[in-house]
């Protein structure tokens, strides 16, 4: 019922290349906000620990590691609550 209280905007999108084995490659919205997302809060955590003076080298490895083990927790999250089908055919394909 909610759904046609709420209008269904398809955001745009736009194909950058059709590649061999990975299949279309599209440029959408949510990629770019997630990169404004991930420099803002790399800026302002590295202004963080100069305003704290933590080391500025040992602050930039920590924030990589977070980021990179974020981005693979979410989508481990994304894959096993969204498509279990997936995983329950081929444990190994994600």
């Amino acid at each position: 019922m909610l759904e046609e209280l709420i209008p269904y905007i398809k955001p745009p999108e736009k194909l950058i290349a059709d590649l061999p084995v990975i299949g279309p490659l599209k440029l959408q919205v949510f990629g770019p906000l997630v990169a404004v997302g991930v420099i803002l809060g790399y800026h302002r955590c590295l202004a963080f620990a100069k305003k704290r003076d933590m080391d500025e080298f040992i602050a930039r490895d920590l924030m990589f590691y977070i980021l990179i083990t974020g981005f693979v927790i979410s989508h481990w999250v994304s894959v096993l609550f969204y498509f279990p089908e997936d995983v329950a055919r081929n444990p190994r394909c994600c």
